[in-house]
């Protein structure tokens, strides 16, 4: 993984937490995507002292907007990175149907 760049959406707790450090400890550079900026932050810090990695980039926004998608996208791609892996963890299980803003199935 030494020279890729990986996304990783919910990565602030369990398989996206430990996903992301286990893929920075591979040698990728890390883009954490999440909705609290104070636990991407923790996140962050963590994978540092423990990976040894200083390229990890925080984007913050909600995955159940097309908008804060559309924004994050265009933060990442004005970096000039590739997006090597997408390591989509982000989402939830609901026991009722409801939607969003977009019309989507809401699965927050």
């Amino acid at each position: 993984m030494t020279g890729k760049h990986v996304m990783v959406t919910g990565c602030t707790a369990d398989l996206g937490q430990a996903g992301a450090i286990a893929i920075a400890e591979m040698g990728a550079s890390i883009a954490l995507v999440c909705r609290s900026r104070d636990k991407g932050q923790a996140v962050r810090a963590e994978i540092e002292p423990t990976t040894g990695r200083k390229d990890c980039d925080l984007y913050v926004d909600d995955m159940s907007s097309l908008a804060d998608i559309r924004a994050i996208t265009a933060e990442f791609l004005a970096t000039g990175k590739p997006l090597d892996v997408l390591f989509n963890n982000a989402g939830v299980g609901m026991s009722t149907r409801e939607t969003i803003q977009n019309g989507f199935e809401d699965t927050h």
